[in-house]
């Protein structure tokens, strides 16, 4: 059908009923809701229904806030579980069931920086950009910027997709691996081998305040920041978002 509508540019639009650019997006389109995915959907809710004594999501009340009080509480998101529809909550809960059974603490860790970014795509903020034709995650704004409609991501990831657990694993051990062997980007793989200009020598790097006068009292190369000072984005209200969901298996790791 794809190849009958390629050549036809002229008839085109009239061809499909969702009158997608076919061509300039390699093929994809937006399918029309079916009886199976309303099927699919009611097996998801009673699945969340049956087990949801025993999974693991955020059960807590919303705290009034500069981004809560209008964006989520003003609109009756009342709990953070509101947040998300009933099928993204019994598959975020079953994959952070499957990171708490990980005994190595810092690959516990690792999987859960996979986790939290999944959850920024898989809630129902979410929403379509006919521009690029994908899914916008949430804070794509700095905000709770509620959507006319959302879209609804695969939670665990299948080929293509963006923000789904598969891919944002793949993001994780890519990073992992810069970090062991790091390299400048700039160079060309096919010239410079696997690790172009690996990064060699002594040196030691701070994570902390560049405010601290101590920072002077050695010798500094290179200061890197990140400040909102402009736009004065109460980035720690923000990130309540993730933090209830970490929370559930690292209270009991950190104090704070």
């Amino acid at each position: 059908a794809f190849e009958n509508i390629k050549k036809n540019k002229k008839n085109r639009k009239s061809s499909t009923s969702h009158g997608c650019e076919l061509e300039k997006n390699n093929g994809k389109f937006i399918k029309k809701f079916s009886e199976k995915d309303f099927e699919k959907i009611n097996l998801a809710i009673n699945n969340f229904e049956t087990w949801n004594d025993k999974l693991l999501y955020p059960k807590q009340s919303i705290p009034e806030g500069q981004k809560t009080k209008s964006d989520l509480l003003g609109h009756h998101y009342l709990y953070w579980e509101d947040l998300f529809n009933k099928r993204q909550l019994l598959c975020l809960s079953l994959i952070l069931k499957g990171i708490s059974e990980e005994v190595d603490q810092t690959l516990k860790e690792m999987l859960l920086t996979a986790f939290y970014q999944t959850l920024r795509n898989q809630n129902t903020f979410c929403f379509f950009n006919p521009k690029r034709h994908e899914l916008e995650p949430l804070f794509s704004g700095h905000d709770f910027r509620n959507p006319v409609d959302y879209v609804e991501n695969n939670v665990w990831g299948i080929q293509y997709g963006r923000g789904n657990f598969r891919s944002t694993i793949k993001k994780v051990i890519k990073g992992k691996e810069f970090c062991i062997k790091p390299y400048d980007r700039g160079q060309i793989k096919g010239l410079h081998s696997e690790y172009r200009d690996p990064i060699e020598g002594e040196f030691e790097l701070f994570a902390k305040s560049s405010s601290k006068l101590e920072l002077l009292d050695k010798s500094i190369d290179m200061v890197i920041t990140d400040p909102p000072y402009s736009g004065n984005v109460n980035y720690s209200e923000l990130s309540d978002f993730f933090y209830v969901w970490l929370r559930i298996l690292l209270k009991d790791q950190y104090s704070f």
